[in-house]
């Protein structure tokens, strides 16, 4: 299976002029301060702007703004649209088309309006950068070819060839590589005419890259080599390496693994030298495949291994999937069978996922398509469609994710057992313990998932939308149950491991309370609770945020199960000595002394709360490890039918 490459690289019409750097950013400053008229003003705030985005996109973003907001006092239609083009592409580079889109469709439509060609060319262009932001590839497509033409017609070639190369990668993505080829030859020409060879270099990766797609390998190879020589003479390290590392690639393709090696190792070396992580990532997996091929099995594991490690930092999931489908197929020729399970089964886990967010991806693109052209009635039929595809997708993705926990916490703890065999009583005690708590808490939110789903399927035949609507807060109820059991579970896991994140710094305690009682606010207002919050905006403590957080979102949790209608929860914190104290108070059913005297050790709680609420029982037991692992402390003050007072106790500062 070959390894998946992005191949998306797009590029923005823009004058490609030299950055200056911080003195020149300076002196634009000081000229800032110095302009009385707005005019003025709006011309150094667009310069800044175009300055940062060559060094620092938030401080771009913050100037595009101001820019803006200049270009609007002065009602200026031309300094709006230029404007709402540069916050526009300040978004792109920021990965947020959502936010991008409407900026770049106003500049359109202002120079399309005002016959500005260069301006409408430039924006149309912009608009299909965002379109691919958002996988809308068929709208891309539109806006690309509308931009080349009037890039043709204004005889603006760069600007062709830059927009040809766009479209040769979407056609690809559109499985049409001969149109992409193309494309790619269209751009070569015009590249070979501007007597820029970093131009020509681009067009030829492009080409060598369509090629490779419609399995013209030869080909591929011929303008892969001619790319190097380029790059070489150039002294363009950076597309050198590309090359080299493509050129690998398409040797392991040929069959070639020898030189597929050999190339690739050299091609290591050149993306170590300029710090290509990206490139490094299928670099090992070329060397692991022509190792494979060679019968080196232990370089070819170490190899996959490495390209595994750098996918899994940069998330790629798609080739995570790969490389331990590879891993497993080499494990198995090794005659290592338990390692080969291991990876084949998160292999097929990773593939149910990802299949998954494919649908979940193509079902928000054709939602957002209908919501830009403003397709009122047809979108309203998409979103009570959505609705239903989007509580089956909930199930599958819970359904996934449980058995990824149950499998992966099973090899975890089965690995212990085997290694650590002095630890076998206390393994063989939490393995029981985790089972009981999966049967117990996630079995019936499932069941009934389950049940949900078949019913959805039903109503959605029957074309009962309304019903189909009531069904949420039986769905919410069976996943927030299930989210709730396999936060904490996966918490406590981890700290069990001694692998849960611990990153202290400074918390404004009003703000992180207020956090977590937004989750419950809906929660809380369906049994009638008030919660209040009496914390100075001043208190701090020195603790990790999500450790503190997840303490805080269990005593919540608790809380609210049990205290009856029309209860109150409330929060209060001051801090003395050196030290943050926080109290979770509530007029619930409180406890009795038996229970408080088992409160904190590791047993499965089966008593339910004040509407039937069930709990895993593992909450408590994880508060109590988070708040030791932070250097605090956990109290709890309670009698039976009076009420709970949790008291966290916590480092205010650094010591």
């Amino acid at each position: 299976m070959r390894l998946k490459k992005i191949l998306l690289s797009f590029f923005l019409i823009a004058a490609l002029q030299p950055s200056f750097g911080q003195p020149k950013i300076d002196s634009l400053r000081v000229l800032l301060h110095a302009v009385q008229t707005d005019s003025a003003r709006y011309a150094h705030l667009d310069k800044l702007t175009v300055e940062f985005l060559k060094i620092n996109l938030d401080s771009a973003l913050v100037y595009a703004k101001k820019t803006l907001e200049t270009a609007e006092r002065l009602a200026s239609g031309k300094f709006i649209a230029n404007s709402s083009y540069r916050l526009g592409t300040v978004f792109i580079r920021l990965k947020k088309p959502d936010s991008a889109l409407p900026y770049c469709m106003q500049a359109k439509d202002y120079h399309l309006a005002n016959n500005d060609s260069l301006n409408a060319m430039k924006a149309i262009n912009a608009v299909g950068a965002v379109y691919t932001d958002l996988s809308q590839v068929p709208e891309a497509l539109e806006e690309y070819y509308q931009a080349m033409r009037m890039a043709e017609q204004i005889g603006h070639l760069n600007a062709v060839c830059i927009i040809s190369n766009n479209l040769a990668i979407l056609e690809l993505l559109m499985k049409n590589s001969e149109k992409a080829i193309e494309l790619n030859k269209k751009s070569l020409e015009i590249a070979n005419t501007l007597d820029d060879p970093y131009v020509v270099m681009n067009t030829l990766n492009g080409l060598a890259n369509s090629y490779f797609q419609n399995e013209n390998l030869d080909s591929a190879l011929v303008i892969r080599l001619r790319l190097i020589e380029l790059a070489r003479a150039n002294g363009d390290r950076r597309m050198e390496a590309v090359a080299m590392n493509d050129l690998a690639g398409d040797y392991v393709e040929l069959g070639d693994y020898e030189l597929a090696l050999n190339t690739a190792l050299k091609a290591e070396n050149l993306c170590l030298e300029i710090g290509a992580i990206r490139n490094l990532s299928f670099n090992y997996g070329y060397q692991g495949k022509a190792a494979e091929k060679l019968k080196n099995y232990q370089q070819a594991i170490s190899a996959y291994q490495k390209s595994l490690k750098l996918f899994e930092e940069s998330s790629d999931l798609t080739n995570i999937a790969i490389i331990h489908r590879d891993l497993a197929r080499l494990y198995e020729k090794t005659g290592d069978f338990e390692l080969a399970y291991a990876h084949l089964s998160t292999h097929e886990i990773i593939e149910d996922s990802l299949s998954t967010i494919e649908k979940e991806e193509a079902v928000q693109a054709i939602k957002s398509t209908y919501e830009t052209e403003k397709k009122a009635e047809e979108n309203k039929l998409l979103i009570q469609k959505n609705e239903a595809l989007k509580q089956q997708r909930n199930l599958f993705l819970i359904v996934a994710t449980a058995f990824f926990v149950f499998l992966s916490l099973l090899f975890y703890l089965f690995n212990k057992l085997k290694k650590q065999k002095k630890e076998i009583e206390k393994n063989n005690h939490l393995k029981d313990k985790l089972f009981a708590i999966i049967a117990h808490d996630l079995r019936s939110p499932l069941i009934a998932l389950r049940g949900l789903a078949r019913k959805a399927i039903f109503l959605i035949n029957k074309n009962r939308t309304d019903d189909i609507k009531r069904m949420g807060n039986e769905v919410e109820e069976a996943v927030g149950s299930v989210h709730r059991l396999l936060d904490n579970l996966l918490s406590w896991a981890l700290v069990q491991d001694s692998k849960f994140p611990h990153n202290p710094e400074i918390i404004k305690t009003y703000d992180l309370v207020k956090g977590v009682l937004a989750i419950y606010q809906e929660i809380a207002a369906n049994k009638a609770i008030e919660m209040t919050v009496d914390i100075s905006e001043n208190t701090q403590l020195y603790a990790d945020r999500q450790a503190v957080a997840t303490v805080l979102r269990n005593l919540v949790d608790n809380a609210i199960k049990f205290t009856d209608q029309n209860g109150k929860i409330e929060i209060r914190a001051t801090r003395s000595n050196g030290h943050s104290t926080i109290l979770v108070k509530d007029t619930g059913t409180g406890m009795s002394h038996l229970e408080l005297e088992h409160l904190f050790k590791s047993n499965i709680s089966n008593k339910k709360g004040t509407r039937g609420e069930k709990g895993a029982g593992l909450g408590l037991v994880l508060c109590k490890e988070l708040m030791e692992m932070n250097g605090g402390e956990i109290d709890v003050d309670s009698k039976v039918n009076q009420g709970t007072t949790f008291k966290l106790i916590l480092p205010s500062s650094q010591s």
